[in-house]
């Protein structure tokens, strides 16, 4: 049992010793300790009303400061039931109408015991009445205020978590680590370091410096997390242009996607690079039409050009529509065919003769008409399946006021304006026709959804009001989801990744002890239940395996990957050289003359033999197996160091007369 499951259980055991025991003639007193609200802890999943903290009084369940606080808002904190006269409640009686809340002024704190069924990461939920409404002053008085200065933080078993955003009426901390057991969980206001600068009704400044803020409390809830998404990387640089598989093609960044061909390869188009391009099921990636720095032109595949890429459109038969508009404000519609031949529909600078009435337009020309210019924003079909444009004019309305005054006015609106094509031409479908809808919100299915304001995310409702980012931290510009579910996304640092839930994937982790490497370890993450083939290979002269972490001992082995997992090989030096002799050391053994030699630094670097001589011309070996040296040589006699870069060492001894020297063997 961990220190954290065992306090809460040894809580419960000493909650008879608050008042003291006697065991014998001996009297034994224990500081009060916390007890679940209802005997029991609350059990995780699940929700905790925020008036129902732990037992114990002051300091132990709750710290309240004791201050008395009423106004049009709140109703007052009464006295303690649980604790002792005179000490102060924390908590809100509201009318019949309405729920239960906690009312917590700065610094002051709730303490909850709970029962975590099963180890995982969880979302902890807390619900509020809002921003904090009432700001307490040091004559007893307070005001109205509409800050949103004031903080509740969480701290889980002692450790501080911390919300990202002052108090808001649905609170969210994503990706809390819990285990199995026992925990604590406080409840606390935050503060802030001077309020007087908040905006309020009345000027406060007279009273100086104060941290006080009240926050009113609804419930808290842990729920399971739900599983994020993981990111596998598809193309490799994302600066760079070239076909291929996997990681080895290259694409421009900030590529557009524009759906799944009835073959199952996903278009997109490459901004950068100016072509279009397909992405294989299997993972290769190869150009369709167009090539960097191509002239405009029509053609098939590569021999075509395009140039200032606004919007694509994949239509049922498979074939692209492509909207471009150059420097000079020409607008292109261009079609591309399935087998990649590039056609013009249209070129050229869209107009609608209309009145120019404007504030910034001499009255005489408010109502006479002119031809005004139209920029192609979007591309749609019709119900037939023929390509549309829409484009945009500023435009007002007319709105004279001041009754018999005529005073002129003007409300400026967008106009949208849809075109269709025929023989080269934009003909006028509809000059006052309705805007095309934006991807702000796109429905991806099993209640996730593609949000966008700027910056692309998935996200989902824990609760409703409780939104979760679902692979935070990381925006996605562009995105896509294939007819088998399988989502295609850009992310802002460009390259084309393949987005799966976190619960179908699995990944494992290798790590290494000794000299060696391990072959076969997939990158990042693969399918739950993948089977892997791994090899554990030494490396140096004599480095060999010994094992893996979880005791199979032979070098290759295949896993089924059921979950994340983390392995570690165990590789070990075995040397040749002499039993009993430390490494690094040449030393004269007591009693005799001879030497021994004993492996030093790196092991694996030279393979010696050892020979010695007393005229340093006639050398014998010794009768030592082979050695690996390196470096430089120091020492005495009795504790020689040698390490050498060099062919050979010499090393004199002196008492015996005798020259001692490694030679390196072929």
């Amino acid at each position: 049992m961990t220190p954290t499951q065992f306090r809460p259980v040894s809580l419960l055991l000493l909650w008879g010793l608050l008042a003291g025991v006697k065991l014998g003639s001996t009297s034994i007193l224990a500081d009060p300790v916390s007890q679940p609200y209802l005997g029991t802890p609350f059990p995780v999943p699940g929700r905790i009303e925020v008036e129902n903290w732990d037992l114990g009084g002051e300091g132990v369940g709750y710290h309240a400061s004791g201050d008395s606080l009423t106004n049009k808002y709140l109703s007052p904190r009464f006295r303690d039931p649980q604790g002792n006269p005179g000490e102060a409640i924390p908590i809100f009686t509201p009318s019949s109408d309405r729920p239960v809340y906690a009312v917590l002024q700065t610094g002051e704190w709730l303490q909850y015991t709970f029962q975590c069924e099963s180890e995982g990461m969880y979302t902890l939920l807390l619900k509020t009445w809002g921003p904090p409404l009432y700001v307490p002053l040091p004559d007893g008085g307070g005001y109205s205020t509409k800050s949103t200065l004031a903080y509740a933080n969480i701290e889980l078993d002692g450790r501080p978590l911390y919300f990202p955003t002052p108090v808001q009426w649905d609170m969210i901390l994503t990706r809390v680590e819990l285990s199995k057991g026992l925990h604590t969980l406080r409840l606390v206001a935050g503060k802030i370091t001077d309020a007087r600068g908040v905006p309020n009704s009345l000027p406060y400044a007279l009273w100086g410096e104060f941290e006080s803020f009240t926050i009113s409390l609804d419930w808290i809830e842990l729920r399971h997390s739900p599983s994020r998404y993981v990111a596998t990387p598809l193309t490799g640089n994302f600066n760079g242009y070239r076909d291929g598989v996997g990681t080895n093609a290259e694409v421009g960044g900030r590529s557009i996607l524009l759906g799944q061909r009835s073959s199952g390869e996903v278009v997109f188009f490459d901004p950068p690079n100016e072509c279009l391009r397909l992405l294989a099921p299997d993972g290769e990636i190869r150009t369709l039409a167009g090539f960097p720095r191509n002239q405009v032109r029509d053609g098939l595949g590569t021999e075509a050009g395009f140039q200032g890429f606004l919007t694509g459109l994949l239509l049922e038969d498979d074939s692209v529509a492509i909207l471009e508009m150059d420097w000079n404000r020409v607008s292109r519609v261009r079609t591309v065919s399935p087998a990649g031949a590039v056609s013009t529909l249209y070129e050229g600078q869209a107009s609608i003769t209309l009145p120019n009435g404007g504030p910034d337009v001499p009255p005489e020309s408010w109502f006479l008409p002119v031809d005004r210019p139209v920029q192609f924003r979007h591309l749609a079909t019709s119900g037939s399946g023929e390509i549309r444009a829409v484009g945009t004019l500023d435009d007002f309305y007319y709105w004279p006021t001041g009754g018999s005054l005529f005073i002129p006015g003007w409300l400026p609106f967008t106009r949208y304006v849809w075109f269709q094509f025929a023989n080269g031409l934009a003909t006028i479908e509809n000059p006052n026709g309705p805007a095309i809808p934006t991807q702000s919100v796109t429905d991806l299915g099993d209640g996730v959804r593609y949000e966008w304001n700027g910056t692309g995310h998935l996200r989902t409702d824990v609760l409703p009001g409780f939104p979760e980012d679902l692979f935070p931290g990381i925006g996605i510009t562009s995105f896509t989801r294939t007819r088998e579910g399988v989502l295609f996304a850009v992310v802002e640092y460009g390259r084309i990744h393949r987005l799966d839930p976190e619960h179908t994937l699995a990944r494992l982790s290798v790590q290494v002890t000794g000299s060696g490497e391990v072959t076969g370890v997939p990158e990042g993450y693969v399918p739950k239940g993948t089977e892997i083939t791994v090899t554990a290979i030494p490396r140096g002269r004599f480095s060999v395996f010994e094992k893996w972490s979880d005791g199979f001992e032979g070098p290759t082995r295949t896993l089924r990957l059921d979950g994340s997992t983390t392995l570690t090989a165990e590789f070990a030096v075995q040397s040749p050289g002499p039993s009993g002799i430390p490494p690094g050391s040449i030393r004269l053994l007591p009693g005799r003359r001879s030497m021994q030699f004993a492996l030093i630094g790196d092991p694996l670097t030279y393979s010696y033999a050892l020979e010695q001589s007393s005229d340093l011309l006639h050398w014998t070996p010794l009768a030592n197996p082979p050695i690996i040296v390196s470096g430089n040589a120091w020492g005495t006699p009795e504790q020689f160091h040698c390490r050498s870069l060099s062919a050979q060492i010499l090393i004199p001894i002196l008492e015996s007369g005798l020259f001692l020297r490694a030679r390196l063997l072929p």
